[in-house]
């Protein structure tokens, strides 16, 4: 999860800068959705989470 000092120093990059430290933002908060799922995969069985997607 991006800190307050993460999220202060997005709103005060511009340009080029911005970008990167928002891509840099954006890349942990996946990398973190993927741990999650990781984690719901290995200890739930049946649910929601391990049904098929309906077609």
């Amino acid at each position: 999860m991006a800190s307050q000092a993460d999220l202060d120093a997005l709103a005060g990059a511009r340009g080029a800068e911005a970008a990167t430290r928002f891509l840099r933002l954006m890349q942990r908060h996946h990398y973190g959705g993927i741990q999650m799922a990781q984690a719901a995969d290995r200890l739930l069985h049946g649910g929601v989470v391990e049904q098929p997607p309906a077609t």
